[in-house]
């Protein structure tokens, strides 16, 4: 017994006969009527009642028509499922980013992506940057998003990088701090400031730490493992100092408390677009150029 030849008895008692369910199924109805013969002879019973060249069916058909339909549906909904699954996985796409997706419009951008390719469902993770290369070469994600800094390392050779937006730190202080007034600041003259540095993303944390150290090696830098909004009280109440992205600045200085000033060395740090070279995602592939579209040119903000 095979699922075809219940499809086509099924068939056979939806459509009120051979010839009608022939013409459906698209077969002829000579090799329909083959297949219900050799149904009929495995299960050793008559499943069909002829008479005057009419059709109907008989004791034993009746009784297993409900079970070859259930069979039948639940087959036919077998495959909706994977259908719709391998529907969905195709358009599924997953990304990977730190904690500044918002604070760049990235999120912003790529509700507008799904909007514009309503077929489309972005999953987005906020991870640290080694968890995005990680997951960027064992397939976990189609595109990643990272601060990096260029030149780039050579252990990204197996990555693509594509420079999204520019972005340069401000040095954050307490109003009350005696250089809160400068309009600008040179990290070699504070050396005397303490440092106090978020540390939830090392690799993006040691491009502030490499900076300050070589300006200004002799100044304390604390290094800890907390949001950048719970750095707040240490800046106004403790009297730190923190290096901290522009754009990511703006979510800080909601107040007058704690002003952030342009420093005079040039430190570029960029955020980018990361896909897998060996295991380029189609999926990620789209996303970026629309992410390069909404972002030309290495915007590089200034507040």
């Amino acid at each position: 017994m095979t699922l075809q030849q219940l499809s086509y008895f099924v068939a056979i008692q939806q459509y009120g006969g051979f010839t009608a369910a022939a013409e459906e199924l698209y077969i002829s109805q000579s090799s329909l009527s083959k297949s219900m013969i050799s149904l009929e002879k495995e299960l050793e019973v008559k499943l069909f009642l002829r008479n005057s060249g009419k059709t109907r069916l008989s004791g034993a058909g009746e009784k297993l028509l409900p079970y070859a339909m259930e069979i039948v549906e639940n087959f036919n909904s077998i495959n909706e499922i994977c259908r719709t699954a391998a529907f969905d996985e195709e358009h599924r796409l997953s990304l990977g980013g730190g904690h500044g997706l918002n604070a760049y419009g990235i999120t912003n951008a790529v509700f507008n992506f799904e909007k514009k390719n309503p077929k489309y469902q972005i999953d987005m993770r906020e991870i640290r940057t080694a968890d995005v290369i990680n997951q960027l070469r064992n397939g976990s994600i189609d595109i990643g998003i990272a601060v990096l800094k260029f030149p780039l390392k050579d252990d990204l050779e197996d990555l693509k990088v594509i420079p999204l937006i520019d972005d340069k730190p401000l040095l954050l202080m307490s109003k009350l701090n005696r250089i809160a007034k400068s309009s600008l600041i040179s990290l070699e003259s504070i050396k005397n400031q303490t440092f106090i540095q978020v540390n939830n993303d090392p690799i993006l944390a040691s491009y502030y730490t490499e900076a300050i150290k070589k300006y200004c090696p002799s100044a304390p830098v604390q290094l800890f493992n907390m949001t950048i909004d719970s750095v707040r009280p240490f800046i106004v109440e403790k009297g730190r100092v923190s290096l901290v992205a522009e754009k990511v600045a703006r979510s800080i200085v909601i107040d007058e408390s704690i002003v952030a000033v342009p420093i005079k060395e040039e430190i570029v740090l960029t955020l980018c677009i990361l896909l897998s070279k060996n295991e380029g995602s189609k999926k990620g592939m789209l996303l970026a150029k629309y992410l390069k579209e909404k972002f030309p040119d290495r915007t590089c903000f200034r507040l």
